[in-house]
């Protein structure tokens, strides 16, 4: 009987009727055949560019942004946040297969880190400011009471 993890195994008219051996002789040769496995999986910590033989060179670059056009490494307060964080744009790839391996990296890692100035810290905490003043304004503004007549009919009257 043919493997069927063979690649060319089967023949072209696979229906098989006239390839079937007897019931007594399929039995048997089930019982003294040890179990085919499916081929093994590829190792995804191996570059696809090696063909499977050595690991991934890992490389940095810019992240390409959909929504933004220049993606930047910054200074920045997060909305809802008040301390200054660094952002970070790179990402690791493969430089062989150019698998990303991990989407953010640390500052140390980054090429374009520096520490955070006194003047940028004064610029980011008035813009935190600003930024929670017009949440806050937003948010506890109330509409003015309504005065007069409600409802939409017009009164009937001569």
């Amino acid at each position: 009987m043919p493997d069927p993890y063979e690649r060319h195994a089967r023949t072209k008219d696979s229906s098989g009727w006239y390839d079937q051996h007897p019931r007594s002789a399929r039995k048997a040769a089930a019982a003294d055949d040890t179990a085919k496995r499916p081929p093994a999986k590829k190792d995804p910590g191996l570059c696809k560019a090696a063909h499977w033989k050595e690991p991934h060179r890992p490389v940095l670059r810019i992240r390409a942004f959909i929504w933004r056009r220049t993606p930047l490494c910054q200074w920045s307060v997060d909305w809802g946040r008040t301390e200054p964080r660094w952002s970070c744009a790179h990402e690791e790839i493969c430089a062989g297969c150019g698998k990303i391996l991990r989407t953010s990296i640390g500052n140390a890692e980054c090429p374009d880190f520096r520490p955070v100035t006194e003047a940028q810290r004064l610029a980011l905490e008035r813009e935190t400011a600003e930024r929670q003043a017009r949440v806050k304004a937003r948010r506890y503004a109330r509409r003015p009471a309504v005065d007069g007549p409600q409802g939409y009919r017009k009164p009937k009257g001569p």
